[in-house]
């Protein structure tokens, strides 16, 4: 995370983070308005990738909002 802020700054990460998240969740909601979860143990190639995008959200939250508190509570301080 240090490394990927200093490379791409906290702007272009928040705003990828927040496209590829808003992806995910579309995707997730999207297939299931599609195709309902079956009661079945058969899990489709559709639900497989839904878990994945699952996982996806997560790398993205890691990678661009999961560090706002740190940061903010680092600087909302005024220096003495």
């Amino acid at each position: 995370m240090y490394w990927a802020v200093d490379k791409f700054g906290r702007v272009n990460l928040l705003i990828c983070g927040s496209v590829v998240a808003a992806f995910a969740m579309w995707f997730i909601g999207a297939y299931i308005k599609i195709c309902p979860p079956a009661t079945s143990a058969h899990i489709s190639a559709g639900g497989y990738a839904a878990a994945t995008m699952i996982y996806v959200f997560a790398i993205a939250f890691c990678f661009s909002w999961a560090g706002i508190p740190w940061i903010y509570c680092s600087e909302i301080f005024p220096y003495v």
